[in-house]
């Protein structure tokens, strides 16, 4: 994943926002940094202390099903906006957590799991078919007792 903004400019950004040299729309026009970007940075690095590391990764490390399903339950339990739990749980952006969610809604946790390639598997409930029994016929046994 490349980062559109360098991280001396994000930094810059965040740090004059915080002095107090204006609100986030002007520091945005002011750094030419869109205003949501700027409202995610502000957040994780008041949250952590810096801001969240965007070089490429060589290797895709998608996060573990059980993390993903504890980031979501989190964020229910504390009614807590992507933001929010984004900062929370130090990951690069809220679109992440709210990539999760409509995946989880879309097709429960199994639709959660990633394959070897980074790539969200369409994996599917298996449906189980119930077969309709065919009539067994039933024969008259002789010492049953008939109606009257």
């Amino acid at each position: 994943m490349s980062s559109k903004y360098s991280q001396e400019k994000k930094l810059a950004a965040v740090q004059a926002h915080i002095k107090g040299e204006g609100g986030i729309r002007q520091i945005a026009r002011d750094y030419q940094v869109s205003r949501g970007a700027l409202i995610q940075w502000v957040a994780y690095y008041k949250k952590n202390g810096c801001l969240p590391d965007t070089t490429p990764k060589t290797t895709p490390s998608p996060h573990p099903l059980q993390f993903k399903l504890e980031v979501l339950y989190w964020q229910q339990l504390h009614d807590a906006s992507d933001l929010k739990t984004a900062v929370t749980f130090k990951l690069r952006g809220m679109e992440i957590v709210s990539k999760w969610r409509k995946h989880y809604l879309q097709g429960g946790k199994f639709r959660l799991i990633r394959d070897r390639d980074g790539k969200v598997k369409l994996v599917e409930k298996k449906k189980l078919v119930v077969r309709p029994k065919s009539p067994v016929p039933v024969k008259k046994a002789d010492n049953l007792p008939q109606e009257s």
